[in-house]
């Protein structure tokens, strides 16, 4: 189960400035999987070591998105929702 995992923590493929961030990650993948016995508990820490990687690489390209903002209902626009739109 864990040499599936691993395929997840390969970086050489990846962008320069991603792979920086990925290397680390994929470095320590590699220690645990190679140090630890294999067990449950050596699976859950690579599941979680790759959870942090993806929120890291996430954080590299992060892009500030402006919100859509809704005031109110157009004629005839029924998306499901209730119109919680407050009245003048």
């Amino acid at each position: 189960m864990t040499s599936n995992i691993m395929q997840f923590f390969a970086y050489a493929h990846l962008k320069p400035e991603l792979q920086e961030i990925s290397r680390p990650f994929g470095e320590l993948a590699e220690w645990i999987a190679d140090t630890l016995p294999d067990n449950a508990e050596r699976t859950t820490a690579l599941r979680k070591l790759l959870e942090a990687k993806d929120c890291a690489v996430r954080s590299l390209l992060y892009r500030e998105v402006p919100a859509q903002r809704r005031d109110y209902k157009k004629e005839g626009d029924d998306d499901g929702y209730k119109d919680l739109s407050v009245e003048d």
